[in-house]
């Protein structure tokens, strides 16, 4: 099968199929209809990864905005330490709580 993109990928015949479809459905309720055709969804593979990462440069920039300068020297080990634990917690939590990953999708 040849992929068409979205633009062509109902012929007109198919089109009016759906404008009527929708029309008498659209009749029977209060709600509108938006049918969508798109060339490629978001990719949801890197959602847990991508927040995770955010969520982990957040809590390190808090913690670097928290401790005082002349403590934060200390941090010289502890911190890529700190950010790995953290990252890999936040990835297990988005990829355990669908409900969590689902709030942080982009649109």
């Amino acid at each position: 099968m040849i992929a068409r993109a979205a633009h062509n990928f109902f012929t007109s015949a198919e089109q009016e199929q759906i404008r009527t479809a929708v029309a008498h459905v659209e009749e029977q309720s209060q709600g509108e209809i938006v049918p969508v055709i798109i060339d490629q969804a978001s990719s949801y593979a890197f959602t847990a990864a991508r927040s995770a990462f955010m969520l982990t440069m957040a809590l390190t920039a808090l913690t670097l905005w928290i401790i005082p300068a002349t403590e934060q020297m200390h941090l010289f080990w502890q911190l890529p330490v700190g950010c790995t634990f953290c990252f890999a917690i936040f990835y297990f939590m988005l990829e355990q709580l669908p409900a969590l990953k689902r709030i942080l999708l982009t649109r």
